[in-house]
């Protein structure tokens, strides 16, 4: 799958649900001060995410780690259905949570295992940040714009999120499947 494909999401209570529960303002981030350039440790570059159920690394499995793994496995399961997916086993699902940075930065394209996968994202708002996919000589070969509520799907493909410049922040919820 070389481009992102748009799915359809119908808003269902239970994907408003899981939104709101996500878009609340008590619901738990971790938070890492790292620059998503370099990797090192960076004062002026905050990312957070919120670990739904956390990816298996080479010799075990995945784990639920939040109280909405279930109802996150039945939103993205239901969203993937809907269009005509079904999906085997989830490997992770995290929400993402990028705030606007001091300056404008771009990621270094990566790819979420070593196994061949797919991933669903969920833009939770508007905001400015592409989800951007490369082909293996590092040009841009796709580019998606967040909507709130929009879906996409694309494949084991090198690909990287931009930071917002003019919104506060953007959420992404992703989960990757077989």
């Amino acid at each position: 799958m070389s481009q992102f494909k748009e799915l359809k999401n119908e808003c269902t209570d239970q994907y408003l649900e899981l939104k709101d529960q996500l878009l609340h303002e008590n619901t738990q981030w971790f938070r890492l001060k790292v620059n998503p350039v370099t990797q090192e440790p960076d004062p002026d570059y905050v990312i957070f995410n919120h670990a739904i159920i956390k990816g298996p690394s080479v010799h075990k499995a995945s784990v639920p780690v939040s109280n909405l793994a279930p109802l996150a496995m039945d939103v993205c399961t239901e969203i993937l259905n809907h269009n005509g997916i079904n999906p085997m086993l989830f490997y992770r699902i995290s929400a993402n949570l990028m705030p606007r940075q001091p300056k404008p930065t771009i990621p270094d394209p990566h790819v979420d295992h070593v196994w061949d996968y797919k991933h669903i994202l969920i833009y939770l708002n508007d905001a400015d940040g592409d989800t951007v996919m490369y082909n293996q000589k590092g040009q841009i070969i796709a580019r998606s714009k967040p909507k709130q509520d929009k879906v996409i799907q694309f494949g084991k493909v090198p690909h990287s999120g931009y930071f917002p410049i003019e919104s506060p922040y953007r959420i992404v919820l992703v989960a990757t499947y077989i």
